[in-house]
């Protein structure tokens, strides 16, 4: 299913997906020019020449004209593809998880769901799709670099490729420990989702017996816990960049510039071309230092797909189950017993009970006695219970999940209004051409 979520980026999308490639590879040159400019003109200053700066003048109008369109058109597509494949992800996320049975979502944690479409979808917008296209920019742009590098001098080019292996391999090293801090902070604020639900849903409970003070260290545990993992997040990015560009890069920078210069005294080449392999140096460094990040990101960001993916699996054997035939007649209970998770002592035991077609029946009890457990195991919402339960002659947890929920119906005690009209809460968003008359008290 994971490939799934992977093709959901490109459904309808493709397009986008096409011209932000093309204008990214058509951006990727645009730095090495500059730097070839630069050089250019230290060259016309060197040599005296105003006919070659007036050159190289207009060449720098044209490249920054060139500049501000390629990069408009790229942010342009960019954005509009980001936001299709957002929408397409987490479109088919929900799908996927309003075609769960509701005994399997009322087992599950709605935190869980909560947090893989925000926090996670934030993650995996940044670390899979943003930084994708940064990923192919700097491969181009190490590789161009390296390309123009060769042109103007092999022996300083593979210098420069050697001191390049420093950063690259310091960012290897840190790169697991990136991917380990994007997992915590996924747990944590998780966690932290489903403890704010609760207190949410305990509101009422909490102010009757006073345990506003409990509630909120509870609220600060988990609050701390998110706050501690995202902290150790940025610090270590931090620390890669610190590492990998401050101490390697200038280490980088400032050989290839000493030993440019040697080379520039013996003649070899010119004082422009150590500076524009001086500038071109970035183009080095960037990559090799960012891209094992990117990497341990895109990483982390596949952690987070697989992890909706597992959460929003159908379950097996649902196909399988057959169908209700004819209208229900008659509802059985022979020998029920029921738990719910966690609780030793059972909710229901060894029931008994016929229910009849046009018969009406009142069950009445205490808080607790089982009610409401008995009308969710024959709504089938349940069905790990002990005993026998049938619609006709068919056992309920033998029937399609989807056969049953049409057939029988549940309006229970918790009355949920979506934000919306009277007339779509009553319909449930059906397309009814019946006109819909409202009236005032």
């Amino acid at each position: 299913m994971k490939n799934e979520y992977l093709r959901s980026f490109t459904k309808n999308n493709r397009c986008n997906l096409l011209f932000s490639i093309v204008f990214t590879v058509l951006n990727t040159p645009l730095g090495i020019i500059g730097s070839w400019l630069l050089g250019q003109i230290i060259d016309a200053v060197t040599d005296g020449s105003f006919a070659n700066l007036r050159r190289t003048g207009l060449y720098c109008v044209y490249f920054i004209c060139a500049l501000v369109l390629i990069d408009l058109f790229m942010y342009f597509f960019k954005s509009r593809f980001i936001k299709q494949a957002m929408i397409s992800y987490k479109s088919l996320a929900y799908a996927n998880i309003s075609a769960k049975d509701i005994a399997v979502i009322k087992k599950e944690t709605p935190g869980s769901y909560i947090s893989l479409l925000t926090n996670d979808t934030n993650s995996i917008e940044e670390l899979y799709l943003k930084n994708g296209f940064l990923l192919l920019h700097m491969i181009l742009v190490f590789f161009e670099t390296l390309a123009m590098m060769l042109f103007y001098s092999i022996p300083l080019a593979l210098i420069s490729v050697g001191l390049s292996l420093l950063p690259m391999l310091a960012g290897s090293a840190m790169g697991k420990g990136m991917q380990a801090r994007e997992k915590q902070v996924s747990d944590s604020a998780e966690g932290f989702l489903n403890q704010f639900k609760e207190l949410l849903n305990g509101f009422s409970t909490i102010k009757l017996f006073h345990a506003e003070e409990r509630s909120a260290d509870l609220f600060n545990a988990k609050n701390d816990q998110v706050e501690e993992s995202r902290r150790s997040r940025y610090f270590w990015e931090c620390l890669m960049s610190t590492v990998c560009q401050g101490l390697c890069g200038n280490v980088m920078q400032f050989g290839i510039f000493i030993i440019g210069a040697v080379f520039a005294l013996h003649g070899s080449i010119t004082a422009g071309t150590v500076l524009m392999f001086f500038n071109l140096s970035n183009y080095i460094i960037q990559p090799v230092s960012v891209v094992p990040q990117f990497l341990a990101g895109r990483k982390a960001a596949l952690g987070l797909i697989e992890k909706l993916s597992a959460m929003t699996e159908k379950e097996e054997g649902e196909e399988e189950k057959k169908s209700l035939t004819g209208p229900i007649q008659k509802v059985s209970f022979r020998d029920v017993s029921f738990s719910y998770p966690g609780n030793e002592e059972s909710t229901i035991k060894e029931i008994n009970l016929d229910l009849e077609k046009g018969k009406k029946y009142a069950i009445v009890g205490p808080s607790g006695s089982g009610k409401s457990t008995l009308l969710n195991l024959v709504s089938g919402i349940y069905d790990d219970y002990a005993g026998s339960i049938k619609l006709n002659t068919d056992e309920i947890r033998e029937l399609s999940s989807e056969d049953v929920y049409g057939r029988v119906n549940l309006l229970d005690q918790h009355v949920f209004i979506f934000d919306t009209s009277v007339q779509n809460n009553i319909t449930m968003f059906a397309s009814d051409e019946r006109d819909f008359e409202t009236t005032g008290p």
